[in-house]
């Protein structure tokens, strides 16, 4: 998957981000790959919020673009919005309200390290980033009951190079 994402968005990325950057040069034994381009995450934010306004709904970009723009929750009436973190109870009731929870059940939810990478790589994001991020998925924000305050309080903790 990482080599079609950058095929498709990698060189954009590092020649628009990385001053001085060099393409690697060509492979010669034909069995062997390019190297990846190693896209930090910082890059890629920034890539998504620069370019909002030209990204459009594909295989590529459905895992990153807003919610409100894939699920049009304004013009589809859902009859159930669920939130990740409440999976192991919404998809209890979620199985009862389909009429079928006596045929399958949801599985245990394991522990996880998720919130742990999630804050460890948020925290190597710059500020400035993290609040263009949450231009990026404001609607998201207000539409599904989550608080971008909340989210940058997990995010900088104790980080002393945040406290401006």
């Amino acid at each position: 998957m990482q080599r079609t994402w950058e095929s498709a968005y990698g060189w954009f990325i590092v020649q628009t981000y990385r001053k001085d950057y060099h393409a690697p040069r060509q492979i010669t034994n034909k069995d062997s790959q390019q190297p990846f381009m190693n896209i930090t995450f910082s890059e890629f934010i920034r890539f998504m919020t620069d370019y909002e306004d030209v990204l459009r709904l594909d295989g590529g970009t459905d895992h990153f673009l807003p919610q409100s723009t894939i699920a049009s929750p304004c013009a589809i009436h859902y009859d159930f919005i669920g939130h990740f973190e409440n999976l192991s109870t919404e998809a209890s009731y979620m199985l009862t309200f389909l009429g079928v929870d006596h045929i399958v059940q949801y599985p245990g939810i394991s522990a996880s390290k998720a919130e742990k990478k999630f804050v460890d790589e948020y925290r190597k994001v710059p500020l400035e980033l993290l609040y263009k991020l949450e231009k990026f998925y404001h609607a998201d924000y207000e539409l599904f009951g989550y608080s971008f305050n909340d989210t940058l309080k997990r995010i900088i903790g104790s980080r002393s190079d945040y406290d401006n």
